[in-house]
């Protein structure tokens, strides 16, 4: 991503014209530089995406001048990483053709069947947002410009930072309908461009940028490459051939593993991504964090709907926020049916086909405590499945901010609190597991186990 080269006017009729054609070119040069970048990013790139030696999906970025001035960028991708489970997201972006070329509109599209519809109306933005037949709309509180979105193309541009330099910039979350910071770390500086490091879903994502600033590969954690490709190649996909089960076995049975109060385990061929030895009590946390920062709508939890007020009535009249929670943890409970491998795709598609997996019942429960004003979370990670072959296998629970403390509670299980056989994961480790367990199988051995 860069300006495009400015071509310079042939002057040879006369002084006048030369004159005149030198003015025209001091102009163009005074153009805000987001309008040279934007200019060099005209045009459209496809990009394949391989798990491992497999290729698994694609992406396309487009942008667009439109006749008005206006510029666009779209973005879609596309993954299967499973027979039955497409994954696509699409969004797209205009802005003004004038100063200061506010973000006028926005659209963003998962596979959820969740949509969002952003219009800059003048002081703020009317979010349109599309859950199946559910329909709401919010105002969003945003500011946000083409300087905004191609902030960290401009820093490269006017500053040609060295090697261990940062930026950070204002980045709209469509999922959380809210303005974040992004911060950026160079790595290198090399032949073809930049090496940049930047923060993701699950770890940080190294970015090669050719020397127009055009990205032309990344790796996500040594599991996912992204790499630049001619459209017949990137939309080649093929369904996996080998899939690798995410369970880790332990050397014995837990006997009456909810009521585990500590749990000392030995880890193997985790590498770094959990230490060698595991120390677990009741209650652990993910991590504190800033209530404030977990509460109110997002694409994944639909507070204002109207299926989800109706639950909520259910749980009113509650004597103390204590007694609330463990309302609401009961009800989602009760509320779902457990259905492994068949994930609902939504908390309105969960409620209405009564049944989920367990990130769908996190998911609910998160809908949920928001819409009662408890700061809520839905954190990941691994806990122990009973069976004549104990594993530890993926699994997701619940944070909640209640009476001045965080406590985790899992509503597929029905615990308030959780027991000590949960293990929550950052981002950064589920990443790191993944890819140790590719190499070689991780499991587990009990060392020591105390009950209530």
């Amino acid at each position: 991503m860069i300006s495009s080269d400015f071509k310079r006017r042939v002057l040879v009729l006369c002084i006048g014209l030369a004159v005149a054609g030198g003015v025209l070119w001091v102009n163009e040069t005074r153009r805000p530089n987001q309008l040279n970048i934007a200019q060099g990013m005209l045009g459209g790139q496809w990009f394949r995406i391989d798990l491992g030696h497999q290729h698994v999906g694609y992406m396309f970025n487009d942008t667009q001048l439109k006749p008005n001035g206006s510029w666009t960028f779209n973005s879609t991708t596309h993954f299967l990483l499973q027979g039955n489970a497409a994954n696509t997201i699409t969004k797209s972006l205009t802005f003004s053709g004038h100063p200061p070329y506010d973000l006028t509109y926005a659209s963003f599209k998962n596979s959820d069947g969740v949509q969002t519809e952003l219009l800059h109306t003048g002081s703020t933005y009317s979010a349109s947002i599309h859950r199946g037949s559910e329909s709401s709309e919010i105002e969003l509180d945003w500011d946000f410009t083409l300087k905004d979105f191609l902030g960290f193309e401009a820093w490269l541009s006017e500053h040609q930072p060295k090697a261990g330099a940062s930026h950070a910039v204002r980045d709209p979350d469509f999922e959380k309908l809210r303005i974040v910071q992004r911060s950026y770390r160079i790595l290198e500086l090399n032949e073809q461009g930049y090496v940049v490091e930047t923060s993701a879903l699950l770890a940080p994502t190294v970015t090669q940028l050719d020397r127009t600033f055009r990205p032309l590969s990344l790796s996500m954690a040594g599991l996912f490459t992204i790499k630049r490709a001619a459209e017949v190649d990137a939309v080649a996909i093929k369904e996996m051939q080998s899939k690798t089960s995410y369970v880790f076995p332990v050397d014995q049975r837990l006997v009456n593993h909810t009521r585990i109060d500590a749990l000392t385990m030995r880890v193997y061929n985790a590498g770094k991504a959990l230490p060698q030895q595991l120390n677990l009590n009741r209650e652990v946390l993910s991590a504190k964090g800033d209530p404030a920062h977990y509460i109110g709508e997002e694409l994944k939890y639909p507070i204002t709907a109207r299926k989800i007020q109706a639950l909520l009535q259910g749980a009113m009249g509650q004597r103390s926020t204590t007694h609330l929670a463990e309302r609401l943890v009961d009800i989602t409970h009760h509320q779902l049916q457990y259905a492994e491998n068949n994930p609902a795709r939504g908390v309105l598609n969960a409620l209405s086909r009564g049944y989920g997996e367990c990130n769908d019942f996190a998911d609910l429960l998160t809908t949920l405590a928001r819409a009662a004003q408890i700061p809520a979370r839905t954190v990941f990670g691994l806990a122990y499945k009973d069976g004549p072959n104990p594993v530890f296998m993926y699994h997701a629970w619940n944070e909640l901010y209640v009476d001045h403390q965080w406590i985790a509670v899992d509503p597929t299980w029905n615990q308030t609190p959780i027991d000590a056989t949960h293990i929550p994961l950052s981002d950064e480790q589920s990443a790191a597991l993944m890819l140790a367990h590719t190499h070689k199988p991780i499991h587990f051995e009990v060392l020591r186990t105390s009950y209530l």
